[in-house]
């Protein structure tokens, strides 16, 4: 959830990858995606394509995109 918040897409990333729920609210009952989707970012950053495979992860998908 920390993650998200301060837009660390590359933690979130890793946290979702180990294991962690996604579902988790904070205490204004946001969730990571809730979070996500209320925080703009640049689309021609390296921290948008991060934040898009963590939709991806969290959508049920897999980032099998390793075109860099």
């Amino acid at each position: 959830m920390a993650a998200a918040v301060i837009n660390a897409y590359d933690v979130a990333l890793l946290l979702l990858e180990r294991g962690a729920d996604f579902r988790l609210e904070d205490r204004k009952s946001r969730t990571v995606q809730d979070i996500m989707i209320a925080t703009p970012i640049d689309t021609d950053t390296e921290m948008y394509r991060l934040k898009l495979k963590v939709e991806s992860r969290i959508q049920g998908g897999t980032e099998e995109d390793d075109t860099e």
